[in-house]
């Protein structure tokens, strides 16, 4: 074995000095075990692919500060659990007081960079984050894994970055059950995992960034592309921005879910913005339930084969500057639309709606409140619904202002464009521009309702 070489203040290590071969075929299990534990430092994987058959715990107890580069080699992983299992100790919040000086020195900023991860067995997973503080995983391909990335227990400001999380069993990015503050997602790719994208499972999660990333075809078992499940203490103060999000239509299947938790009040999802995205192609392209706080606006969404957005039993909501387009390049005969249900105090706010064919015959339209109150529908462009352009079902103290309801030659079937109905009353329709349907352009059913310097045309 060759001593380490010193580099910037670290030790550095190559795995072949300890014996490790890269050949694919080798067990260099061992090796790259006492690589690790040898001392704090970097461990380098020069090209090659080495094999493993157990997890590579890397306690930084005991390891101190650690390194792992691979300039692209690769770890073929042959047994369960995750090829790298890093655990940190840190017991402390990201506040610099609670920080103890053994953490610094041993355990800060745990780092894996450009290697590749190869599931070869049904319980392989990737990479596990455990109790860590700044951990860093940039330039990586984890692929054929059970979860790809596997982050439990209390953590402090992950850096996720420049990844490629592909064509795993389970989840992407699985956040199981974490106490975590502070955690980047950006610039990556994630897609073709089969439980999700990135899945957030319960837990105290603050400060969640997804940024600028490749989201896609995460849709088998029910999964979603991203998806947050809150638990008792919630998933609070974060934004998924600027990423592409796609799929394939799945019944239940949604590209963005946002599930509070319902026996509890106050709601435990919110204090999130969905903006700046493109989602498209999947049963629901936002699916919100029993939450509060969230912004969805900017965003450009399409192929939503039942619903672009759909809010159910959720406060302050706000929709807004979406163009949720049901483009004919790109084929197929999607709902599309907004839909909310049991709602409260939420606002739709400037979305353009093209061809939503929200509803029946019978009831429903393209921008759907029902059973809810405070709902705030202005300044919406509705071209070409196909049976009714707003439907208000027992809906009471909203206002819908501002819109415009017009037939296109692509559907002109339109029965009415704004219809109130059921226990509905005491709202507002005001100020719109409305295609007359079939029946009434405005279908009203409140006694005290008010209807306005209203346009119809024809």
């Amino acid at each position: 074995m060759s001593d380490p070489q010193a580099e910037n203040g670290w030790l550095t290590r190559d795995v072949r000095s300890f014996g490790a071969v890269g050949d694919g075929m080798t067990d260099d299990t061992e090796a790259i075990e006492a690589a690790c534990h040898a001392q704090q430092g970097s461990v380098t994987f020069p090209q090659g692919t080495y094999k493993i058959t157990r997890t590579i715990l890397i306690d930084m107890a005991t390891t101190g500060r650690i390194a792992l580069r691979g300039s692209g080699a690769t770890i073929r992983h042959t047994g369960a659990g995750p090829a790298f299992h890093f655990i940190g100790h840190h017991q402390g919040s990201a506040s610099p007081d609670s920080v103890v000086p053994e953490v610094y020195a041993q355990s800060v900023m745990p780092q894996v960079d450009g290697l590749a991860i190869v599931g070869e067995h049904d319980e392989a997973d990737g990479i596990c984050l455990e109790t860590t503080f700044k951990a860093t995983l940039t330039n990586l391909l984890i692929r054929d894994c059970r979860h790809g990335i596997h982050i439990v227990k209390r953590n402090r400001n992950v850096l996720i970055n420049g990844v490629h999380i592909y064509h795993n069993r389970e989840v992407g990015i699985y956040l199981d059950n974490v106490d975590l503050h502070q955690i980047n997602i950006q610039g990556s790719h994630i897609s073709y995992n089969g439980g999700g994208g990135i899945k957030v499972k319960e837990g105290n999660i603050r400060n969640i960034q997804i940024t600028g990333n490749d989201i896609e075809y995460n849709y088998g078992a029910g999964g979603s592309d991203v998806w947050f499940i809150a638990g008792r203490i919630g998933i609070r103060e974060g934004a998924i921005t600027g990423n592409t999000i796609q799929a394939v239509p799945r019944p239940g299947g949604a590209n963005v879910r946002i599930d509070g938790f319902k026996p509890l009040s106050p709601l435990k999802a919110g204090l999130l913005s969905i903006t700046g995205n493109h989602i498209s192609s999947q049963s629901i392209n936002v699916l919100i339930s029993d939450s509060r706080g969230i912004v969805v606006g900017n965003n450009t969404m399409t192929r939503g084969a039942e619903r672009n957005i759909h809010v159910t039993r959720s406060a302050f909501v706000d929709v807004n500057h979406n163009i949720l387009d049901d483009n004919p390049d790109y084929g197929g005969d999607n709902i599309g639309g907004i839909y909310l249900e049991e709602c409260h105090d939420c606002t739709v706010q400037a979305n353009t709606l093209s061809l939503p064919h929200g509803g029946t015959g019978e009831r429903g339209g393209s921008i759907e409140a029902v059973r809810s109150h405070g709902i705030n529908i202005a300044e919406c462009t509705l071209a070409g619904p196909k049976y009714r352009g707003v439907w208000l079902e027992d809906v009471q103290e909203s206002r819908v202002s501002g819109c415009i309801v017009r037939r296109t030659h692509e559907n002109d079937d339109l029965i009415a464009s704004i219809t109130e109905t059921g226990t509905s009353d005491r709202n507002m329709i005001v100020g719109n521009l409305v295609h007359a349907g079939r029946d009434e352009a405005i279908q009203t059913a409140g006694a005290h309702t008010l209807v306005a310097q209203n346009v119809t045309t024809r």
